[in-house]
């Protein structure tokens, strides 16, 4: 099946809101990819929970828009947006529990038909109400995903953030890295592997690493401790399947500082960020 192509056609006309469905729409084809590739079950584990992540952070956007734009169906597309955000964490939670129990066709089938039919049907309800108002696009766009949740904040600066993501996988670092941006941070970087990470660091400084334990050709408690011989300030951030306390634990003094468990959710990746000390905003 082919990957959904973002057109013109499903253009709303309010560019926040046309950003946040291009990267639904980049999530959803990642998805697809993933189940197609018969990927790690942490891989699409974390899509999942990323995907039910961001929705819930959309529709936030989008219905604070439609409230202080006085949109007259403001209440049926929020009955909407609840059916069709539970939904997405129904798939997420049973996948969670057995794998096996999510029939691949099934999600593909349904992320697709949702993500269309939302935008063409019940999104383009909207855009007369909502085009061209200032007040109401700013009020959108001031929610965040942050700190494991969605917040109103002007304050959050995640634009000015640059993270490096250092992952052997490659639609895991595909993954973190179309979240990242999706929520506003922009200067995101990835490295397939330590090394490669390693010299990027010497060039140009992140304020945030974060890398993978279990690498082919170091492991993330190495690069860390290269990190830190070399006197390279980023701050250093390991993700792992393995439980976050006891791998913190068994690595004191590493130079870690902070730790994220695999599968991830946005808003766990939002919060390991913003609560490192160079990422906090």
């Amino acid at each position: 099946m082919p990957p959904i192509e973002w057109t013109k056609d499903l253009a709303v006309g309010i560019p926040f809101v046309d950003g946040d469905h291009q990267a639904l729409v980049s999530l959803l084809n990642l998805v697809e990819t993933c189940i197609d590739a018969r990927e790690e079950t942490f891989v699409l584990g974390s899509l999942l929970n990323g995907l039910a992540d961001y929705t819930e952070y959309h529709f936030s956007r989008e219905e604070k828009l439609q409230q202080v734009c006085g949109y007259a169906g403001l209440q049926e597309h929020k009955t909407i947006h609840r059916r069709l955000a539970g939904e997405v964490d129904a798939i997420g939670r049973r996948f969670e529990t057995d794998p096996s129990s999510v029939e691949t066709g099934e999600v593909k089938e349904f992320l697709r038909n949702w993500l269309v039919e939302h935008i063409m049907v019940h999104d383009f309800a909207y855009r007369q109400a909502c085009v061209g108002h200032e007040q109401g696009a700013a009020a959108g766009e001031a929610i965040k995903l942050a700190n494991g949740g969605v917040v109103q904040s002007n304050v959050l600066q995640l634009d000015r953030l640059r993270i490096l993501v250092i992952d052997d996988n490659p639609n895991f670092l595909r993954l973190v890295a179309t979240v990242l941006k999706a929520a506003g941070i922009r200067r995101v970087h990835t490295a397939g592997s330590a090394m490669k990470g390693l010299e990027w660091s010497i060039r140009q400084t992140a304020d945030v690493v974060l890398c993978d334990w279990l690498m082919r050709d170091m492991n993330g408690v190495d690069f860390a401790l290269k990190m830190a011989e070399m006197e390279l300030p980023s701050r250093v951030v390991l993700m792992s399947g393995c439980s976050a306390d006891s791998f913190r634990e068994q690595n004191v003094g590493s130079g870690v500082e902070g730790f994220l468990e695999k599968p991830i959710s946005a808003g766990s990746l939002l919060n390991a960020v913003l609560n490192t000390p160079s990422g906090a905003a």
